[in-house]
């Protein structure tokens, strides 16, 4: 199974979650593509952003201190909307988080033309089921695997998994659009490689083909039954595609984002998502 990236996969998806950051709004926008550029996502874009800045190399203080820009962002704007205990279902990657609702967007602000939302997924009132949804699946997976149940994350897993049908997921999303989701590619390796279980190769060549090699260096949101890539590049689906690719050995559970940001950034660093030591430019 082909696993090895070099410098040149990553870097150029890194440097895009850089280069949409705005220092105005102190986030980085859903998309460079102009329907989407004015807005900003606390959760989902910003979370998995800002855990891919801060291990993609630790060394790099541009990256680590973008990081914790974010971090400080997206709390100033939880707070100032009133919200002080956000749960999304992407925690599960990092937290001991168990919440997987449906989730409408929550407007926080609008501020100069700028719209910036979040998600939160612990509303107990639409539950979205493994079976149904792969992302789902292979996100339960890894919260079950990492408080140790492993029977249950294998179960989780393997609704996931069945899914697969050799180009993407087909699952209750792709039976409303009948286009695939390159995300749930990115859930699926990085599952995989927290269960210590083997994916396969084709997924990994999919995902790797979704990457823009234009100078955008963004993973594209969606393609069709052909691998046509359908749609543009978007943060969720690159910071997830990084966050997939990078990992290499199971991570544990870290501290709550209600913590401090700086006690976060702290215990951030110290999960053993364990990157190979390379040497890397300053963004």
């Amino acid at each position: 199974m082909q696993t090895a990236l070099t410098d040149e996969d990553l870097d150029p998806a890194v440097n895009y979650l850089c280069m949409n950051y705005d220092d105005t709004v102190g986030l980085i926008r859903e998309s460079p593509d102009p329907e989407f550029e004015n807005n900003y996502w606390v959760y989902s874009d910003n979370y998995l952003a800002s855990l891919v800045l801060l291990i993609y190399d630790q060394s790099n203080l541009t990256l680590t201190g973008r990081a914790e820009n974010i971090t400080n962002g997206m709390q100033y704007c939880l707070h100032q909307a009133g919200i002080c205990n956000p749960m999304n279902q992407y925690m599960a990657l990092t937290e001991s988080a168990s919440y997987f609702d449906n989730a409408p967007p929550v407007t926080l602000a609008r501020v100069d033309g700028a719209t910036i939302n979040t998600a939160m997924n612990n509303r107990i009132e639409d539950p979205l089921l493994p079976w149904n949804y792969s992302d789902i699946a292979f996100l339960q997976a890894v919260y079950y695997h990492e408080l140790g149940h492993e029977s249950d994350a294998m179960k989780a897993y393997g609704y996931g998994v069945n899914r697969y049908d050799g180009k993407g997921f087909k699952d209750d999303a792709y039976n409303d659009s009948y286009l695939y989701q390159t995300y749930k590619l990115a859930l699926y390796i990085y599952a995989s490689k927290s269960l210590c279980q083997e994916y396969e190769q084709q997924a990994f060549d999919t995902l790797l083909a979704m990457q823009q090699h234009d100078g955008n260096g963004g993973f594209n949101t969606s393609y069709d039954s052909s691998l046509r890539e359908i749609g543009g590049t978007n943060t969720e689906t690159t910071s997830l595609a990084v966050l997939s690719l990078i990992l290499t050995t199971p991570q544990e559970p870290i501290p709550e984002f209600g913590m401090g940001p700086f006690v976060m950034m702290v215990f951030l660093a110290a999960v053993v998502l364990t990157i190979a030591a390379r040497r890397r430019k300053a963004w």
